[in-house]
């Protein structure tokens, strides 16, 4: 081929001519599950979060939200946890210390002032004071997934993956 600069350009202006970017029709809606008399099954509220943890309201936390309020965080969800086995060890960023009336952080400790429980799932409403700035109030997220596992999130940021650290 002599010209092979200007036979990529006419490709890519065959196919930006192919490109629609308003569809013709609206996207279908999306399949209800419903019981066998006909009537709508009640679903938990589920936002736009995926399961791998980008922000917004996701299943888990839907179910937390909508457990019993509660004083204190279960006792199952206790314990010092990290990021991974290996921060488990010494005093780090990665870790937290999770306990009835408190969440402790590397800086910074959050009181409890609300929890709401369902289960293997948790959402603590927490008061953070650091340093001098004023507190912030945010829900943390907590989501057990078997005896040693835990994903956690605070308010709107992405999921976390814990694991629980041995007791010292």
């Amino acid at each position: 081929m002599k010209h092979p600069a200007s036979a990529l350009a006419v490709l890519t202006l065959a196919l930006a001519a192919c490109y629609d970017p308003v569809p013709d029709s609206p996207a279908e809606p999306p399949d209800v599950p419903t019981q066998a008399g006909g009537g709508v099954v009640a679903q938990p509220p589920v936002g736009t979060a995926d399961p791998e943890g980008e922000a917004g309201i996701g299943q888990e936390e839907a179910l937390a939200q909508a457990g019993a309020v509660q004083d204190s965080i279960p006792a199952r969800f206790h314990g010092r946890w990290a990021e991974s086995a290996a921060a488990c060890g010494g005093r780090n960023h990665q870790q937290y210390h999770i306990e009835a009336a408190q969440v402790g952080f590397f800086e910074s400790v959050g009181e409890v002032q609300q929890v709401r429980a369902q289960g293997d799932y948790a959402a603590a409403t927490l008061s953070e004071q650091y340093a001098d700035d004023s507190p912030a109030v945010y829900v943390f997220y907590m989501a057990l997934d078997g005896a040693d596992a835990m994903r956690v999130r605070y308010d709107n940021e992405p999921r976390i993956g814990l694991v629980r650290c041995p007791r010292v």
